[in-house]
């Protein structure tokens, strides 16, 4: 009942600034989200403690507790400025969208595409990606971005129609997901995944920032299940609050042996893609999971001990 209830409160919330965010001019609204998001890093122990345990993993072991706690710091209000920035959408001007966002490397996904292929782009929670993907729509791409599911299915609903204000689809991770995205790729479309969260909890090991992490598959199944290309993509929220995405160079999958040896290739390869955008950045990773949950419950031990 606590928990439905949470879910409710959330969803009022929600509904409740996306009539209030697009009537704030979006310099002053990410002013005040990021107070915000200040504030609540000092209010939520159990959140700062995780993204501080995922940010000790990236900075590698030994990093001073002051930067750590900075830069976590940092993942807070980058997360705010973004809620707010959601809640704003309806408001881009698209016609105006340069000026806010600069796309740098574009020909490497116009190059994809042109192989006709089709192309699966990955990306992670870095930046921002509800307004940096807007770029598709004004580039005139049709993709397919996967979304993870949100309960109550009524804030899923009105967050993809934020996020999809703008001529974007976005569809929830699943089955049914998987077989629309599959059948795009095989029409040469464009297909968009976050690959740095196992929502699912059916992901595979691999190496990533120097620890195993359990990270998703689907972008590497699908890659070679229709042999689309792989584009990795990732915004960057810059002082001035614009952005800048970077398009990566295809990645470059051998592809040989089975299926599972081809796919955990192309997992690792995107894996170490998303490990130099993260950690040029860290203080932009907006995840509040812990991507590495063995070394928490080392801690926890070690506490007890």
């Amino acid at each position: 009942m606590r928990g439905r209830r949470k879910r409710m409160a959330k969803l009022w919330a929600f509904w409740l600034a996306s009539l209030v965010c697009p009537l704030v001019p979006r310099r002053v609204g990410c002013l005040v989200a990021g107070f915000l998001g200040s504030l609540t890093y000092f209010l939520a122990p159990g959140a700062r403690r995780v993204v501080q345990d995922n940010l000790r993993v990236v900075l590698s072991s030994g990093a001073p507790a002051d930067k750590v706690a900075w830069l976590a710091r940092g993942v807070f209000r980058n997360t705010a400025k973004n809620y707010f920035e959601l809640c704003w959408l309806r408001k881009l001007d698209m016609d105006k969208f340069d000026r806010l966002v600069r796309m740098e490397g574009h020909d490497n996904l116009l190059k994809a595409i042109d192989e006709g292929r089709g192309v699966v782009v990955v990306t992670a929670h870095l930046g921002n990606f509800d307004i940096c993907g807007q770029g598709f729509a004004v580039r005139s791409h049709k993709v397919t971005a996967i979304l993870e599911p949100l309960k109550p299915p009524q804030l899923f609903d009105l967050v993809q129609k934020l996020r999809g204000s703008k001529g974007v689809a976005y569809v929830p991770v699943g089955p049914s997901a998987l077989k629309e995205a599959i059948r795009s790729l095989r029409r040469g479309g464009i297909v968009v995944v976050a690959c740095d969260r196992d929502i699912q909890k059916t992901g595979v090991q691999v190496p990533f920032f120097g620890q195993m992490a359990s990270l998703p598959v689907g972008a590497a199944q699908m890659a070679v299940h229709t042999g689309a290309r792989i584009v990795p993509i990732f915004s960057e929220r810059l002082p001035d609050d614009s952005f800048v995405v970077h398009f990566d160079p295809p990645l470059e999958i051998d592809g040989a042996g089975n299926g599972n040896e081809a796919t955990k290739e192309a997992l690792g390869c995107i894996a170490a893609a998303m490990e130099r955008r993260i950690a040029a950045h860290p203080e932009q990773w907006v995840v509040f999971e812990r991507i590495w949950p063995e070394l928490g419950q080392e801690k926890r031990v070690d506490r007890h001990n």
